[in-house]
């Protein structure tokens, strides 16, 4: 065994859709109490914001439908993940391609130690508050 997890048929579709909503969450929140705003503008706990963006779980139907209410422009962007189709028309929106694939590149890095105990931190902090 080489060590590589293998996924699920769906699973690969999933992780793209968790990461084009993270993205397209961080455009529309502001980074301090991102998830207390999200929680405020959704009515979606911040715990499942949270667990969202430190992909500890994939978005539900109720967080993809909040996120394309919050940025309706880039809805068809966020279902498919494509850029625009003709048949579905010409006026999509969708992020820069520069940004999304510094954003990609991002994300494969390892993380630091800094990163690590911020999450931890985060996690605590989570844990506590009722």
């Amino acid at each position: 065994m080489n060590g590589l997890v293998k996924l699920a048929p769906w699973e690969g579709s999933v992780v793209a859709l968790r990461e084009r909503m993270i993205f397209l969450l961080q455009d529309v929140s502001p980074h301090r109490g991102r998830y207390a705003y999200l929680q405020g503008v959704t009515g979606l706990s911040a715990a499942r914001w949270q667990n969202l963006f430190l992909r500890r779980l994939y978005p539900s139907m109720d967080m993809v439908y909040a996120a394309m209410e919050l940025k309706p422009s880039y809805s068809d962007w966020l279902i498919h993940g494509d850029l625009p189709h003709p048949l579905r028309g010409a006026d999509q929106s969708r992020p820069e391609l520069d940004r999304w694939m510094k954003f990609l590149e991002f994300q494969q890095r390892p993380k630091t130690n800094e990163e690590e105990e911020a999450e931890l931190r985060a996690d605590r902090e989570a844990g506590e508050k009722p």
